[in-house]
């Protein structure tokens, strides 16, 4: 359960970043 939660903490926190990378 922790596991699946720092995953979607994790993606949450670089999808932005992702996201403006490829702006």
């Amino acid at each position: 359960m922790i596991t699946t939660i720092r995953l979607f903490f994790g993606y949450f926190l670089t999808a932005p970043w992702f996201k403006a990378a490829t702006a």
